[in-house]
């Protein structure tokens, strides 16, 4: 057997540093989208029932979530590609905490819709 041969049966057996990385990116959207996209409707009732809002005032939080999200991802986009995707998405993830963190403490409408804006400025990190 030549060198070249062996060679080339340890690159084959070597698992994709790619599959490592795709990995934890589907994690890290996975629980991102359900924390602060998906799970708003399972809720949504509930608390709009628990405080007394209406469908309406409720379904401002959502909409603050996502014209955030919008509007903060070009600028998103042109910080990863100074500043590396790991240094982005921990920023992300500490505001995406802080928003979630902020959306628990609601006693009022001011507070949730802080909380959801926060959470969209994250999501879109």
């Amino acid at each position: 057997m030549s060198t070249h041969n062996v060679t080339c049966l340890t690159e084959k057996t070597r698992f994709f540093y790619g599959y490592w990385v795709l990995a934890s990116s589907l994690i890290i959207l996975f629980i991102s989208n359900a924390a602060g996209f998906y799970s708003f409707g399972v809720y949504f009732k509930p608390v709009s029932q628990e405080f007394g809002w209406s469908r309406e005032v409720t379904s401002i939080a959502f909409l603050m979530f996502s014209l955030v999200q919008a509007a903060a991802s070009p600028f998103i986009g042109s910080l990863t590609d100074r500043y590396g995707p790991k240094r982005i998405l921990i920023l992300g993830a500490i505001i995406m905490s802080f928003g979630l963190f902020l959306t628990s403490l609601t006693n009022g409408l001011s507070l949730f819709y802080a909380g959801y804006t926060i959470n969209g400025l994250g999501e879109a990190f």
